[in-house]
């Protein structure tokens, strides 16, 4: 099964792979975001259609957690490890287990040795990677999921289209990875692309945003704050799973660590921020959204969140360990075009002049991490064929 399939093959994929594949995972964290935003503004029927009773971010963090982590847990049943960090026993671990059990029993103890057994590394420096890539990712999401309620969206995604810039000085400083002209013009260029296209109201003012999307309540700086505490989040996480990559970390350990931090962060922040118990910055949850027959429409949108949401998660985890951390990075915010394209062919939005040279800068940032993958793979080729 993990020789065949590959995202679960222990052969790893080449950087420029890598590097596609975050392309996808970015288009479908874009189609997310769409089922996201109409999740989190919808109400139960049941209550009031105030803001106030929307469903709460932290509850819309806790249900995507919940169904990653059911899945992944199944996963880890079946899949065995590779390497001394995911689990799998050294030689010398199976010298001292071949001193106290016979041959026979050591064959089957082998056998059935699963990740399950290890899901957080299967030594201390990969459990370290694991859990702190999954204590980011936690907090990182709750931020993200905050800001997309409580912010303009052009507001949320532009504070958290920063991450790339953040990136590069994270992977310089824990990863040794060079500063290049061609680098950081392709994270400013895709910044200033993202500014273009979300058209954020802290810049271009609030013209042509009405009152539901401007979100305007006691909480809205609190919003820009999470934002730009999720965007140094999410540069992190983008750092610590190419560090995990490097370490033979597997792509199932990561998942299930975000699972765990991303359940306990919405459980913690869902009552800090509660109405009732806490100080009312995102409400109470509402456990009616799960009636179909009440909130259909509510349900059908989590149902869609939570499926692109997970299919996103697994091949950003799995390509970030391969990619540069720089660069997938770069790759990583394309979600932005993407997103502006679906709003165009799905919603009919009228594109404008600033959106067309935001559509293009960050085309302009793809095409120029292409382009430095394609020097890179053809300087190495050359340094090969010189060897022979």
């Amino acid at each position: 099964m993990t020789k065949n399939t590959p995202l679960l093959s222990s052969r790893p994929p080449s950087e420029s792979m890598a590097l596609f594949l975050l392309l996808i995972s970015a288009m479908l964290f874009s189609l997310m975001g769409i089922f996201l935003k109409r999740a989190s503004n919808d109400t139960s029927s049941s209550s009031s259609t105030s803001s106030n009773n929307k469903i709460p971010s932290t509850e819309l963090v806790f249900i995507r957690a919940m169904f990653q982590g059911s899945l992944t847990l199944i996963g880890l049943f079946f899949l065995e490890p590779i390497n001394e960090a995911q689990g799998k026993q050294t030689q010398q671990q199976q010298i001292i287990i071949m001193t106290t059990l016979d041959q026979q029993k050591q064959k089957q103890t082998n056998k059935n040795v699963k990740l399950i057994r290890y899901p957080y590394g299967g030594t201390p420096h990969a459990q370290k990677i694991v859990l702190l890539r999954g204590f980011l990712g936690g907090l990182g999401f709750v931020c993200y999921f905050y800001s997309i309620k409580t912010l303009p969206l052009g507001d949320a995604v532009t504070l958290f289209s920063l991450y790339p810039i953040i990136t590069l000085f994270l992977a310089r400083i824990f990863l040794k990875e060079l500063f290049t002209v061609q680098k950081i013009m392709a994270a400013v260029a895709s910044v200033i692309g993202a500014i273009l296209i979300t058209k954020p109201t802290f810049i271009f003012g609030n013209d042509g945003v009405d009152e539901e999307q401007q979100a305007v309540g006691q909480h809205f700086h609190i919003g820009h704050l999470t934002a730009l505490i999720g965007s140094f989040f999410g540069a992190s996480v983008i750092t610590m799973i190419r560090i995990a990559g490097k370490s033979g970390v597997h792509t199932f350990q990561l998942l299930i660590s975000w699972a765990t931090f991303g359940v306990l962060s919405s459980v913690i922040f869902g009552f800090l921020w509660s109405d009732t118990y806490g100080n009312g910055m995102d409400g109470d949850w509402n456990l009616h959204i799960f009636s179909f027959n009440e909130n259909r429409e509510t349900c059908i949108d989590i149902l869609f969140m939570v499926v692109l949401g997970s299919m996103a998660h697994l091949l950003f985890n799995f390509a970030g360990k391969y990619a540069p951390a720089s660069l997938g990075s770069i790759a990583r915010s394309s979600d932005i075009l993407f997103a502006y394209i679906f709003q165009v062919v799905i919603f009919h939005q009228v594109p404008t002049i600033g959106t067309f040279i935001g559509s293009f800068l960050i085309l302009i940032s793809i095409a120029s991490i292409a382009l430095l993958k394609v020097r890179q793979n053809q300087d190495q080729r050359n340094q090969n064929e010189k060897e022979t």
